[in-house]
């Protein structure tokens, strides 16, 4: 079994009692009356975890504070603050194990330290510039065109151009002043 992050469809998101949200998808094994805890869903809210999970129903729409259920093929839940998690513009992911090979790779890291990590990366700003790259890897090619001084410099696969204009005021700054493609 591996796991799969599945971001949740603000449309598909239905409005219940109280502080209760809910969406019906295959999500997985999911807790019946015969079968409790069976579901090892993890619910996220902008890449953090709440719960509990397996929460009583009552509780969830009571009381909510990121309370959820994974019940019968629905998701019963609630966002961290009471808000309305159809209008709050958080992004809410779940994990959910599945036998497929588009898992996740296994690591000592909690799933949400692993969003976090994800958030961080693709809002980082090289000065104003959005990157969608990670800063080790920026760190790291500033430090190959000091070592390597390369005359040119190609890139692939860039976003409308952004790394390449991180990669010249890098070499800029370096004062190398090389083309970079």
């Amino acid at each position: 079994m591996g796991a799969r992050l599945v971001t949740l469809d603000r449309t598909l998101i239905r409005c219940g009692d109280g502080h209760c949200f809910s969406v019906k998808a295959d999500f997985g094994p999911s807790d019946t009356d015969e079968h409790a805890g069976v579901s090892k869903l993890q619910l996220f809210e902008d890449g953090v975890e709440l719960g509990p999970a397996h929460a009583n129903h009552r509780l969830i729409e009571t009381e909510g504070r990121g309370r959820f259920s994974h019940w019968k093929g629905e998701l019963l839940f609630s966002s961290s603050d009471n808000s309305s998690c159809i209008d709050n513009g958080r992004l809410y992911q779940i994990v959910r194990e599945t036998p497929n090979a588009d898992t996740f790779p296994v690591s000592s890291l909690s799933t949400g330290a692993l969003l976090g990590i994800q958030r961080g990366t693709t809002s980082y700003r090289y000065r104003g510039i959005d990157c969608f790259k990670c800063p080790f890897d920026i760190a790291l090619y500033q430090s190959l065109m000091w070592d390597v001084k390369p005359r040119t410099i190609i890139e692939f696969g860039t976003l409308k151009g952004r790394q390449r204009a991180v990669a010249r005021r890098s070499d800029d700054e370096l004062r190398h002043r090389r083309p970079c493609l």
